[in-house]
């Protein structure tokens, strides 16, 4: 797989945090904090109509913004967020299987066997 040079990494290095182009070894700007990073590679993500990649402190990717052709874009703007799916299954699950009272669940349970043998 070949490197996307439109991409852009945040990274930490020796005196500060980097903005670095996919494939390349040396960072193209180095910044005291994060955040300054983040913004210059933000903006020449959104130039070369790429990705930007913000790595932690650990070196593993902990956020990541796409400025152009996006490899996985939503399906749809209703289903796109997994948040979204999450919250909608909840709120079905509990209003269908909402627990009852100890005397209510005997008395269903009682209800429910009479009407299975007749």
């Amino acid at each position: 797989m070949t490197a996307n040079r439109n991409n852009v990494h945040v990274v930490q290095r020796d005196n500060g945090w980097g903005t670095l182009r996919e494939g390349g070894q040396r960072a193209t700007q180095v910044f005291d904090t994060q955040v300054q990073a983040i913004q210059a590679g933000r903006q020449m993500a959104q130039q070369g109509q790429g990705e930007l990649l913000i790595r932690g402190q650990d070196g593993r990717i902990r956020a990541r913004d796409s400025y152009g052709n996006d490899p996985c874009p939503p399906k749809d703007a209703k289903s796109s967020g997994w948040i979204s799916r999450r919250r909608i299954g909840r709120r079905r699950a509990s209003a269908a299987y909402r627990p009852a009272s100890p005397a209510q669940a005997s008395a269903s349970a009682g209800g429910s066997q009479r009407s299975r043998v007749s």
